[in-house]
C-alpha cells in the first residue's frame, strides 16, 4: 500500500495518508468546514458514515454568512448526512472523483439561500516534504 505525506496549503498540520492509489472513499479527509450564506442563523449538523461506524457528528450554530471549520476525521467515509435546523435536508454518497490524482484533504458544505446544500471537495497534490537535514530552514 502506497503511503504519501500530504501537506496542507495553510502549512498548518501535515496527514499521513494511506492506500491513495486505492479507492477513493480510503482516502483522509483532514477537514471539514460549513458555511452559512443564508440572510438567517442556522444550526447546521454533519455526519459521516463510513462502513460499520460513524466517523463525524458535529453540529455548527452559524450566524448569516459565517464560516467555521477545524474539525475532521479518519477512515472510509460513505456517505454524508446533512442536517438543518434539526430537519435531515440532503444525504451525500461519498464521491471524491473530482480529486482523481491528488488527495483529498477536506469537504466543504455550503448552506445556501434555497435551503439546499452544496458539497465540494477540497484536494491537494501529494508531496514530498523538503528535506531539512534536522534543521528548521532549507539548506
Amino acid at each position: 500500500m502506497e503511503r504519501r505525506t500530504v501537506l496542507r496549503s495553510a502549512g498548518v498540520a501535515a496527514c499521513l495518508v494511506a492506500g491513495c492509489a486505492g479507492s477513493p472513499a480510503t482516502r483522509l479527509a483532514h477537514h471539514v468546514s460549513v458555511r452559512n450564506w443564508t440572510e438567517s442563523s442556522r444550526a447546521l449538523g454533519v455526519i459521516v458514515e463510513g462502513e460499520s461506524e460513524t466517523l463525524f457528528n458535529h453540529r455548527y450554530d452559524l450566524e448569516s454568512g459565517t464560516h467555521r471549520g477545524g474539525y475532521g476525521f479518519y477512515g472510509e467515509a460513505n456517505t454524508i448526512a446533512v442536517i438543518v435546523d434539526g430537519y435531515a435536508v440532503q444525504e451525500f454518497e461519498f464521491d471524491d472523483a473530482s480529486c482523481t490524482g491528488r488527495d483529498l484533504v477536506g469537504l466543504v458544505l455550503t448552506l445556501t439561500e434555497s435551503g439546499t446544500v452544496d458539497l465540494a471537495y477540497e484536494c491537494a497534490i501529494a508531496e514530498d516534504p523538503t528535506p531539512t537535514n534536522g534543521n528548521a530552514s532549507r539548506p
